[in-house]
């Protein structure tokens, strides 16, 4: 709750009455009321031995400067127990999941609009982003026995052709830990981003 009150506080970007994110900490808190799957929960909480690596509250991202006040990985709760159903599976393969990024302020996908404007790569603000709504993470895989990250096509933040789920010109290591996040992707509920690696957001789910 302090983190979404200090993105909140932390955002001077209009929200237009079309985009469905979390407006004030008040609708927030009447959306909840109504309906507790809206609510936002810490991933550290809900998901055992899940690691954290929010890049947007460093400079370690293509912004190339923190806009996160806080590196809380927040989601809603269905997303994250759906989350934590995939982290057990992999689990038993000795692999784990790595989030990068969860919820998204509506400042901060502006932002990324006015640097990078390409929908396949960053939400439209016109239309909301799933980040907004709590309802979307962006994830790698790593090892258990060593902590280290699996080789994926891309780092974290590329766009370019080869973040493209079927980018043919991979090595062998890239192209078989893609298809097991690919894999992560086909788990109940979740579904991948047709265009981004690392993104994953919930099906069939409303807006907050």
């Amino acid at each position: 709750m302090l983190f979404i009150v200090a993105a909140l506080a932390g955002c001077t970007t209009a929200i237009p009455q079309n985009e469905q994110g979390v407006r004030s900490l008040a609708l927030y808190k009447e959306l909840v009321g109504r309906d507790p799957s809206k609510r936002l929960v810490d991933l550290r909480d809900t998901i055992p031995g899940i690691v954290i690596d929010i890049r947007y509250v460093t400079d370690e991202n293509f912004l190339k400067q923190p806009v996160y006040n806080s590196a809380r990985p927040l989601l809603r709760a269905p997303a994250a127990l759906a989350l934590r159903a995939v982290q057990r599976e992999l689990a038993a393969q000795g692999f784990g999941i790595k989030v990068w990024d969860a919820y998204r302020p509506y400042c901060v996908t502006q932002k990324m609009w006015d640097l990078i404007r390409d929908p396949d790569f960053v939400a439209d603000p016109a239309q909301g982003s799933r980040h907004n709504r709590g309802a979307a993470v962006d994830l790698t895989l790593v090892d258990l026995a060593t902590g280290r990250e699996l080789e994926m096509p891309t780092a974290y933040d590329e766009f370019s052709p080869r973040a493209h789920h079927d980018f043919p010109k991979l090595g062998k290591q890239a192209m078989r830990h893609r298809a097991l996040l690919r894999e992560v992707y086909g788990a109940p509920r979740l579904r991948a981003l047709p265009d981004r690696m690392v993104a994953l957001r919930l099906s069939r789910m409303g807006t907050i």
